[in-house]
């Protein structure tokens, strides 16, 4: 689920950071398979609710993107450094 789209931004939910704070300096891009295609709109006939595009990079529809385990677990198992 995205966070909700607000006059003047996005809001963001607890926990959810800026991409440069979870990916900046790091292997963590490597950790995550990266959704460029989609997006969160939402049609329930005759109303339609735009929502967000997945793009390259981080964007609101799906954050970093789907977690790759085998690259992820052993990055948090010793502290993100790599």
């Amino acid at each position: 689920m995205s966070p909700p789209r607000l006059p003047g931004g996005p809001c963001r939910w607890p926990g959810q950071h800026p991409p440069n704070r979870i990916a900046g300096g790091s292997r963590y891009h490597q950790a995550f398979h990266d959704i460029i295609k989609g997006d969160t709109t939402v049609k329930f006939p005759p109303k339609t609710f735009q929502g967000y595009r997945a793009t390259p990079g981080w964007d609101a529809a799906t954050g970093l993107g789907s977690p790759a385990a085998s690259v992820l677990i052993p990055l948090l198992a010793r502290g993100g450094s790599g």
